[in-house]
């Protein structure tokens, strides 16, 4: 009895383990249960960590399959979901913070160490909403992470820095015109959105020149 006893309390979840549950439910495509599920899950992580378990913490793999629940999710806001987790997890300003207390909360956000949260966050503003105003906004969010990508490609890599770790890549500008390509028609002013496809095939252009991370211009073919 006393080594069975032993035996469970040494067995206890950690990060690897909630990680691996999450991606199950990551994999039920299209269902919302699955989000609010995850979103669950999270919320279990961080308040486990807060009571003092330092072997559970939400990670970037966490957000990761997060935000690719969101993105295959059916929700009319999922771009705007989407947003607020990433914002939440990697976003490192104090914009929309003035008090003193930020500098902890922001050395808790994470850096991403690949393009993958990027990449569901352009999907869910690709597949979100067909109501005008909802398309408008995610295409402002579609713009802003690809600009984001690549801005923080340019600074040193810093745990201070968002984003500072990934640079666009051929599925970032893959997904980024797929985008476009479904919410510029929604846009009061189609010109502003194209002279934007203008702007991104020319950095497509200029990293192919680079030659740094194979073909990156898969859509200059395309009709966007």
């Amino acid at each position: 009895n006393n080594n069975n006893n032993n035996n469970k309390a040494l067995v206890k979840p950690n990060t690897i383990t909630y990680n691996a549950v999450i991606r199950s439910w990551a994999n039920q495509s299209g269902q919302r249960h699955a989000v609010d599920r995850i979103k669950n899950l999270v919320d279990e992580m961080k308040d486990l960590k807060q009571r003092g378990d330092d072997t559970i913490e939400p990670d970037t793999t966490t957000y990761t399959l997060y935000l690719t629940a969101i993105a295959n999710s059916r929700s009319r806001l999922k771009a705007f979901e989407a947003e607020d987790v990433f914002r939440r997890a990697f976003i490192h300003d104090n914009d929309d913070n003035d008090d003193n207390t930020t500098t902890t909360t922001l050395q808790r956000r994470l850096v991403p160490t690949n393009n993958l949260p990027h990449h569901a966050l352009l999907r869910a503003c690709a597949t979100t909403s067909a109501h005008v105003g909802i398309q408008r906004d995610a295409f402002r969010i579609a713009v802003e992470t690809l600009a984001r990508m690549r801005s923080s490609s340019k600074l040193n890599a810093s745990a201070t820095t968002a984003g500072s770790a990934v640079k666009p890549d051929s599925y970032t500008y893959f997904y980024f015109f797929h985008a476009c390509a479904k919410l510029i028609p929604a846009l009061e002013d189609v010109n502003v959105g194209i002279q934007v496809v203008e702007q991104a095939l020319e950095w497509c252009k200029e990293e192919e020149e680079k030659k740094e991370n194979g073909n990156y211009c898969i859509w200059n073919n395309q009709k966007v």
